[in-house]
C-alpha cells in the first residue's frame, strides 16, 4: 500500500459568487436615525429641575430600545449567512472521518513501534554495562544496589531518535559508556591517593560512585578531613583546661518534722473596757501588749478583747 501512487484530493469552493457582494439594508438611514438621537442627548449635562430623573430614565429606555432593535437584526443577518458555512465545514469534516480514523490508527503503531524500538536498545545497552563492567553495575556481597547502576549511566537521548534504534547503532553508545567506565576507575584511583584519613577516603568514594562529581566528592573529603581535625584539637584543649572534678556532697540530712501541738483552748471570751481620755487608751494598749492580748478599739472608746 505504501508503493501504491496517492491520489491527488482537492477540495474548491466557488467564492466568486462573495466577490463584491453587499448585504441590502438600511444602513444609511439607521446612521442618520443614530445620529440624530445622539445630537438630542450632547446638550444634556445634568439631571435638574429642566431634565428630571425620571425624564433621564425614559430617555435611556427609548435608547436601549433602539439599540436592541439594531443588535437583534444584525444577528439574525448574520446567522443567515453562517449557516451554509457551518454546514459546509460540517460535511468536510465527515467526508475526512474515513481518512482521520485510519490517519489514528497509523499514529497507533508508529507510536507503538517506537517504543518497542526504544525499549530493546535500553536493555541491549544495559546488558553490555552489566557484562562489560560487572563490578560497578551488579550488586555483590551483601551490597543493596550496585555501585553505579545503569540508571545514572543512561542518557535517554541514546534512545531519541528512531533511526538509531536498530542494534547496529548500538557502537556510539557503548563507546561513551567505556569512557565513562575509564573516568569512574581514574576518579577512585585519584581518591585513593589523597591524604585524608581512610574513613574520609572512603566516604568520599562512596560519594563519587552515588554521583559521579569528582570535584565535588573530593571537596567534600577536604571538608570532612578539616571538620575532624578541627574536632580533634577542640577535644585536646578541652582535655587540657579539663576542671578537677568535685565531690559530690552527702545530700543534708532531713530536718525532723515538728512535734504536734497542742489544740488552742477556747477563748476566753471578751471584756468591755470602757476609755474616757486619751491618756486611759494609751494605758490599756501597754498594758495590752505586755500581756500579749489582742484586741479591737471601737470608735466609741472601748476595747473588744478577744
Amino acid at each position: 500500500m505504501a508503493d501504491e501512487k496517492t491520489g491527488e484530493l482537492e477540495l474548491r469552493a466557488d467564492l466568486d459568487m462573495f466577490r463584491g457582494f453587499s448585504i441590502p439594508s438600511n444602513l444609511a438611514a439607521l446612521t442618520q436615525l443614530c445620529e440624530a438621537k445622539a445630537e438630542e442627548f450632547k446638550g444634556v449635562t445634568e439631571i435638574g429641575p429642566g431634565y428630571t430623573y425620571r425624564d433621564a430614565k425614559a430617555d435611556r429606555a427609548a435608547i436601549n430600545r433602539l439599540v436592541k432593535q439594531v443588535e437583534d437584526e444584525r444577528k439574525r443577518v448574520k446567522g443567515a449567512f453562517t449557516l451554509p458555512l457551518v454546514e459546509f465545514e460540517s460535511g468536510v469534516k465527515s467526508a475526512l472521518r474515513p481518512l482521520t480514523e485510519v490517519k489514528e490508527k497509523q499514529d497507533r503503531l508508529i507510536k507503538a513501534y517506537e517504543a518497542k524500538g526504544r525499549a530493546a536498545k535500553r536493555n541491549r545497552l544495559e546488558a553490555y554495562w552489566e557484562r562489560t563492567y560487572p563490578a560497578l553495575a551488579l550488586c555483590t556481597g551483601e551490597a543493596s544496589e550496585p555501585l553505579v547502576p545503569f540508571d545514572r549511566v543512561f542518557d535517554p537521548d541514546w534512545t531519541k531518535r528512531v533511526s538509531e534504534l536498530d542494534e547496529g547503532r548500538d557502537v556510539k553508545c557503548t563507546e561513551l559508556m567505556d569512557r565513562l567506565a575509564d573516568a569512574i576507575a581514574s576518579g577512585a584511583e585519584t581518591i585513593a591517593g589523597l591524604a585524608e584519613p581512610e574513613d574520609v577516603r572512603a566516604d568520599a568514594l562512596s560519594r563519587f560512585y552515588r554521583t559521579l562529581d569528582l570535584g565535588a566528592s573530593i571537596d567534600a573529603a577536604k571538608e570532612e578531613a578539616r571538620r575532624k581535625a578541627d574536632m580533634a584539637r577542640l577535644a585536646e584543649a578541652q582535655r587540657e583546661t579539663r576542671v578537677p572534678a568535685i565531690e559530690p556532697q552527702p545530700a543534708p540530712e532531713p530536718e525532723p518534722e515538728p512535734e504536734p501541738q497542742p489544740e488552742p483552748s477556747d477563748p476566753i471570751g471578751y471584756a468591755v473596757i470602757p476609755i474616757y481620755d486619751r491618756a486611759g487608751l494609751d494605758y490599756v494598749i501597754a498594758v495590752m501588749k505586755e500581756a500579749r492580748i489582742s484586741g479591737t478599739y471601737k470608735p466609741r472608746g472601748k476595747v473588744h478583747v478577744d
